[in-house]
């Protein structure tokens, strides 16, 4: 049986290869997540507690037992997988997404439901630190369409949503090439580019991991546009606030940024 080589590094970062149009910058390290070695059902309930505090009252969530099982399937089908099983030597964290269809312009979804979350649940961890959305998202948001991001939303019109999200596997890529490289990832696996509703999960799940202060990475949310196909958004933390801002330059490679990955289960 052929060996198949390893898509990412020793530090869970995806490997380039020559088909960019930008080669990745080299991360830099004193820019990263803390995310806690050991992870107990206890974790996943003080997750899972969080996102029923900070999403619309009545979402639909897995329940408890659920979403533990479904996250440690995903762990297993990829530690099993030569091409991809270094992706857990980055960070990860387990995600929940209510079931339910995105009927309305997306920027509004975004604004009452997801944004909306990411504050309570960022200045309910960090008081007196606003978070602060530097740009209008009503009916200025959008994806990209050459990036397949309705198999996320079709699992979300499915039921909930367990997932494991990798929020350094692209650490140092441009927002161009994170794009391109989806196509090169495993057919058989569900990855998902992130964009502002993935990330916004991880800060209301994980607001002391994923927005701490200035020394956590930022996230681009590759898999949006933002007024035009020129621009995209990013949250960046820093140490007196949160920030969802519009990236200009999408061949650009910042060190300390990082449009993740998410493994649908």
């Amino acid at each position: 049986m052929t060996k198949q080589p390893s898509l990412f590094d020793e530090n869970g970062v995806r490997i380039p290869y020559n088909d960019l149009n930008n080669q990745a910058n080299t991360p830099n390290w004193d820019f990263r997540f803390v995310v806690p070695q050991f992870f107990g059902k206890s974790r996943f309930a003080q997750a899972l507690s969080q996102f029923k505090r900070h999403l619309p009252a009545g979402s639909e969530l897995p329940q408890l037992n659920d979403f533990y099982f479904r996250f440690m399937a995903i762990i297993e089908t990829v530690s099993g997988r030569e091409d991809v099983c270094n992706i857990l030597n980055g960070p990860c964290l387990p995600l929940v997404f209510a079931a339910g269809a995105i009927k309305i312009d997306l920027g509004t979804y975004l604004e009452n439901t997801v944004l909306a979350g990411v504050r309570s649940a960022y200045e309910g961890q960090f008081a007196g630190r606003p978070f602060n959305i530097a740009r209008q998202v009503k009916h200025q948001v959008n994806y990209v369409p050459e990036i397949n991001f309705r198999l996320f939303l079709e699992a979300m019109d499915a039921g909930p949503v367990v997932a494991a999200y990798f929020p350094d596997a692209l650490r140092s890529w441009s927002i161009l090439d994170a794009r391109r490289q989806m196509e090169t990832l495993p057919q058989g696996l569900r990855f998902v580019l992130p964009d502002v509703i993935i990330h916004g999960h991880a800060i209301i799940g994980y607001p002391d991991v994923m927005a701490r202060d200035h020394r956590v990475p930022g996230n681009d949310c590759a898999s949006n546009t933002l007024q035009s196909p020129a621009y995209s958004l990013y949250f960046e933390a820093r140490d007196d606030c949160l920030v969802l801002g519009r990236i200009d330059d999408l061949a650009y490679t910042f060190c300390d940024f990082s449009s993740g990955l998410l493994l649908i289960g």
